[in-house]
């Protein structure tokens, strides 16, 4: 059954109509001693039944499904016991989904409730299968307000974590009931047991130190350090980030290659604010241990790395350039994932370029800008069988790495998408050469972007190019009005003037051939021809375009046919419009008109209200530098693909802040990196002020061991050390990952292990596609590869 039919609101009453006589039917089988197969019709419908219900809690449908929690009780005991020695746990993990959210003693009896509870302790501590063990463990610490259920959720995670026993099965249960605290503490307690719930939360975070100093299992240290920063950040007296020190940090990430991914991603994540360096010889020797992560196979374990060592580059006072291109060259990896990871690596990308510009500022060289990424602009070329939100993120990195050594490439390829057959990568890529024709406002960029356009006019005469055309020239000259010189006006008014069909392309010429009308020798009779006769049939924005174009007309040269078309426009505006903002708009400027010739009111104070100068338009691509600072603490989270504050995406949510520390540096610009062959001058330069000696050493020993570049499409292959972690230790819980977990499979399955990198597969080889060979397939290619029986 598709999704469509299954997300729909239903109300009980129909449900238990439809499905009631086969769950009477499945419930008599069972009675009876026999089995129900795991493919027959009567298993299918009831599977179909728990869907429908399940998915109306995405209607907010809670109270109207309460009332079907019988019947999701009665499958559960039907199939938990045909399910549980076998692959399909479908049934079973939808009947606790359910259980979760429904049971509440405001809507279940009591009597009901104790028979969910004692099927669910049954289940915790008697099942072999620990997916359903661990299924059961979630269920009664999400239920709140129930103290049956935190009773017996504490009773199950006292004795599972005070067993001494080594046994795999026994340290995943243990790690289980360790990630479960948290969640079990929070929101179960009354106003009234405040004392207590002080008591057991101290309980628990002296129990999780005591585990995390003695345990030997990599994974039960890294499950006690995630609980212990739930704990520390969300509840009181601490509400602040878990604090490690120097020497914690070290030995937690010397551990790190016995994590599975999932549990990688979540111990770099918190490290970030956890680890305050005091000096800048801790941030050096923890950004070494950390860099072979850059070469992890998952998406989110590099994401989190990058951000740990952005985060400890604040506490540097330089970094080596070998280690900026490590960063790099991960990036160029990541962006080879499935779209949808791609996408976030871009938007992170994105993040970066906002944040890290200018850095480089005591560089000896003469360069108009370098920044923290050292990626060729050729990796963010369109391609093809890009989806849309992938095409709008690179057209976005294109504007911002766009400088005057590269315009030239940008702008080939912006034109080459603006004769895309898709019409709306088409008008994005014309209104992107506006962008950078405005945002180069020295050397010859602004020239070459206003060349494309031009030739792109003359090449090229669909509507939607021309209209897109016109509106981004309006633009261009509202930053350069020297600009629009006589032949490039007489080119855009004469020649499409009547191509105009949109509003903003209309408002674009009327606005064109008000400002520049002394290049125009008819503009009065063009202006009535085209825009002022068809007034009233026009949008709100182009009436207010005519109407102020027709009083800065009488304004500036008071002659007959100037005020033949001002009285004109305005006696249509009053007296034929009924639109309530053009009419009071009218009658201010008519007001105004009528006080000068009257003499009431002065020329220039009414020119300088109509017609007076405009400040020139800038784009502001500038984020705060709080708020970026913040985003550089949550990169890899929705709040970076936003580009918001995290509370803006996430209310509950706090504010992330740089810890104070003596390395703190004052302004993040003051980072140097270095190169490796202007090493000794730039440290000399730094003198008695920068870097001390023991820090350059022991800081900078990885500045020796930078990886080739793979900045550019070359095809040159990726360096030795560039290779991606696949290895684990024997720590019997990295045979247990976070999605085998939830997999269904029982205890004695043979299925082959599923790991989050299963999905998120790294790229072998990087650089196997030549820049030469364009990426982005014109149309005319594609065409021709379609039709044509030759290769290509």
């Amino acid at each position: 059954m598709s999704s469509q039919a299954i997300f729909v609101k239903h109300k009980a009453s129909e449900l238990k109509q439809e499905y009631d006589p086969v769950i009477q039917e499945s419930l008599n089988i069972y009675n009876s001693g026999g089995t129900i197969g795991n493919n027959s019709n009567k298993k299918k419908k009831i599977e179909i039944f728990l869907k429908k219900v399940v998915a109306n809690f995405t209607f907010n449908n809670h109270l109207e499904m309460s009332k079907l929690y019988f019947e999701v009780f009665q499958c559960l005991k039907i199939f938990h016991t045909t399910s549980s020695n076998n692959k399909d746990s479908l049934i079973t993990n939808l009947c606790y989904q359910y259980i979760q959210q429904i049971t509440t003693p405001q809507l279940i009896s009591q009597d009901l409730i104790q028979q969910v509870l004692k099927f669910i302790i049954n289940d915790l501590y008697y099942n072999n299968n620990q997916y359903f063990s661990t299924l059961a463990l979630e269920t009664l610490c999400y239920i709140k307000k129930i103290p049956e259920y935190t009773f017996e959720a504490l009773k199950y995670i006292d004795h599972n974590i005070e067993s001494e026993s080594n046994s795999s099965i026994d340290l995943i249960k243990k790690k289980t009931c360790i990630e479960a605290i948290p969640n079990l503490l929070i929101d179960k307690f009354s106003n009234k047991e405040q004392q207590q719930k002080k008591k057991i939360i101290d309980k628990y975070i002296k129990l999780l130190w005591d585990l995390f100093t003695n345990s030997d299992s990599s994974s039960i240290r890294a499950s006690c350090l995630k609980s212990l920063q739930y704990l520390y950040v969300n509840f009181e007296p601490w509400n602040s980030n878990l604090q490690l020190s120097f020497d914690e940090s070290k030995k937690i990430i010397k551990t790190l290659g016995n994590l599975n991914e999932w549990d990688k991603s979540c111990i770099i994540n918190l490290l970030t604010l956890s680890v305050v360096p005091k000096t800048h010889e801790e941030s050096y020797a923890i950004i070494d241990m950390i860099l072979p992560q850059l070469q992890a196979s998952n998406t989110s374990t590099v994401l989190q790395t990058i951000k740990f060592i952005l985060y400890l580059s604040n506490y540097v006072e330089a970094l080596s350039y070998s280690i900026t291109n490590r960063i790099s060259n991960s990036i160029i990896a990541l962006l080879h994932k499935p779209n949808e990871l791609k996408f976030l690596v871009l938007r992170n990308v994105i993040l970066l370029l906002l944040s890290r510009e200018h850095n480089n500022s005591s560089s000896t060289e003469n360069k108009p800008r370098e920044n923290f990424l050292n990626i060729d602009i050729s990796y963010f070329f369109v391609e093809f069988d890009d989806p849309i939100y992938i095409k709008d993120t690179k057209l976005e990195l294109l504007y911002l790495m766009a400088d005057e050594k590269n315009i030239s490439i940008i702008l080939d390829e912006l034109k080459e998408y603006a004769i895309d057959i898709d019409t709306q990568m088409s008008r994005k890529a014309i209104r992107a050469i506006g962008n950078l024709a405005v945002k180069l406002d020295s050397g010859n960029g602004k020239k070459e972007a206003i060349a494309v356009l031009l030739d792109l006019l003359d090449f090229c005469s669909v509507e939607y190019i021309v209209q897109e055309i016109i509106s981004v020239f309006k633009n261009i000259f509202r930053k350069y009005p020297n600009e629009g010189t006589k032949s490039i006006i007489s080119k855009l008014v004469t020649n499409y003037i009547d191509v105009m069909e949109e509003s903003e392309s209309k408002s674009a010429m009327i606005w064109i051939l008000t400002e520049y009308s002394n290049h125009l020798p008819q503009y009065l009779t063009l202006f009535d021809e085209y825009f002022v006769k068809i007034f009233l049939q026009q949008t709100f924005e182009v009436q207010c375009s005519i109407l102020t174009s027709a009083v800065k007309f009488f304004v500036r040269d008071s002659n007959k046919q100037s005020e033949e078309v001002c009285v004109k426009v305005l006696k249509m505006a009053t007296e034929q419009n009924g639109n309530p903002d053009i009419r009071d708009k009218s009658f201010m400027y008519w007001r105004l008109l009528s006080g000068l010739s009257t003499n009431q009111i002065p020329v220039e104070i009414v020119k300088e209200i109509i017609d007076g100068k405009l400040p020139l338009i800038t784009l502001n691509n500038k984020l705060d530098p709080l708020i970026l600072e913040e985003l550089e603490l949550n990169i890899g989270s929705a709040a970076s693909i936003y580009l918001k504050p995290v509370q803006q995406v996430f209310r509950q949510n706090k504010t992330r802040y740089l810890p104070q520390s003596p390395a703190l540096l004052p302004n993040k610009t003051d980072l140097v990196i270095i190169h490796d062959e202007k090493r000794p001058s730039l440290l000399a330069a730094l003198g008695t002020g920068g870097i001390n000696s023991s820090s350059r050493t022991g800081s900078l020993r990885s500045m020796d061991s930078g990886i080739p570049s793979i900045r550019d499409r070359s095809g040159s292959r990726v360096g030795s050390d560039f290779s991606f972690e696949t290895e684990f230790d024997d720590d019997p819980l990295n045979n247990f990952s976070r999605n085998n977990s939830f997999s269904g499979t029982g205890g004695g399955s043979t299925s082959p292990k599923k790991n989050i990198s299963d999905y998120d597969k790294p790229v072998e080889n990087v650089n196997q596609i030549k820049r030469k060979n364009s990426l982005v397939k014109k149309p005319s290619m594609l065409a021709r590869k379609l039709t044509l029986k030759k290769k290509f």
